[in-house]
């Protein structure tokens, strides 16, 4: 827990989802990108579910150890969930440091603080210099 209350990570994550999953009956998929630093292994994500009610009823690895389809069950609700494991060591901006360096030819410490400093100075937004990035890049680095 954050100051002012605000949670991160996974367990915060799969509460929020938990949340969610019970609100919208129209909805049955959902997108988790969570930093590397609060996933272990594949089995926090499925132990995860399971705390909060979720029936794993399948799971598929879509892209390495970083990417995850799960097909789950709560409340006589089906859905799939995709988690996205962000970060080569620690979280999602070590990718976003490592864009900036190919893309734009800069070096930039792979921290919070430091990306978002980048991105004041250059009037930038991520959104819009991921729009700017071609895929090839964005494959390549955002792949762990």
């Amino acid at each position: 827990m954050l100051g002012g209350g605000i949670s991160i990570g996974l367990s915060a994550a799969l509460d929020m989802l938990a949340m969610l999953f019970s609100l919208d009956k129209r909805v049955s998929k959902y997108l988790l990108i969570i930093d590397r630093e609060h996933v272990k292994n594949v089995d926090d994500v499925v132990n995860g579910l399971l705390a909060r009610g979720f029936t794993v009823r399948g799971m598929e690895r879509c892209y390495d150890e970083v990417c995850y389809v799960f097909i789950v069950e709560r409340g006589g609700r089906r859905g799939a969930v995709v988690v996205s494991i962000q970060g080569k060591e620690r979280s999602i901006e070590e990718n976003i440091a490592e864009l900036i360096r190919m893309h734009y030819n800069e070096g930039v410490g792979s921290d919070k603080k430091s990306v978002k400093e980048w991105f004041k100075r250059k009037g930038l937004s991520v959104e819009e210099a991921i729009e700017r990035s071609n895929h090839e890049l964005l494959g390549k680095h955002f792949q762990h």
